[in-house]
């Protein structure tokens, strides 16, 4: 069974954090829980070794098949939140098409999270 770890994102100071279930509840009286942001770790690591978290930005690219040509495959980038939906973690690579993370977790990077970089999504 892998750890549960987090991260915690307090926009106040604008600073992350990251503990285990056990560290909370040590903790748990001496943190102001209603102001963080939680992040849960999702297992993976990018390209580049780093942990990827629950709301990270990741670029990644894959092959389609696309009708233009259907007998070459296309390499497309795509930038992409990491969401936790209905027990997996998922990212995008249109608004209707989702991906599980791991299919891409070695070849993705880490370009930001969503606390401090949201803009990166909207290019």
């Amino acid at each position: 069974m892998r750890d549960l770890i987090f991260r915690a994102y307090n926009p106040i100071v604008d600073r992350f954090q990251q503990f285990s279930l056990q560290d909370i509840e040590k903790k748990k009286d001496q943190i102001q829980w209603h102001i963080l942001k939680i992040d849960q770790y999702t297992g993976l690591r990018d390209s580049k070794g780093r942990k990827i978290f629950e709301n990270d930005i990741v670029e990644f690219s894959c092959e389609r098949y696309y009708d233009s040509d259907p007998k070459v495959p296309t390499t497309k980038t795509f930038i992409s939140q990491v969401k936790y939906i209905e027990a997996a973690f998922i990212i995008s690579e249109t608004q209707e098409d989702d991906t599980f993370l791991c299919a891409f977790n070695n070849e993705c990077i880490i370009k930001g999270n969503i606390h401090r970089n949201k803009e990166l999504l909207e290019k």
